[in-house]
């Protein structure tokens, strides 16, 4: 029996003040049309939120944050 949540598979985003979805860095990629290399500048520079599989060591980014990233001029 597994329990459900009424948000499905979406956690808090701390800068997004919202419960959001939160994508593989080879989806945040494809979603806000970026390289990896700025999906990783952005995790750097601590424009969105993100969190590391304990298992795999994948990161997990937050969609929200990336809407509000926008396309950079120089990708």
């Amino acid at each position: 029996m597994t329990s459900s949540s009424p948000l499905g598979d979406r956690v808090w985003c701390l800068l997004c003040n919202d419960h959001v979805r939160f994508v593989s860095i080879h989806h945040a990629t494809q979603f806000a049309d970026v390289s990896r290399r700025s999906i990783y500048r952005y995790i750097e520079a601590g424009k969105i939120q993100f969190f590391k599989l304990a298992r795999t060591g994948q990161y997990r980014v937050c969609s929200g944050c990336l809407l509000s990233q926008g396309k950079p001029a120089d990708d």
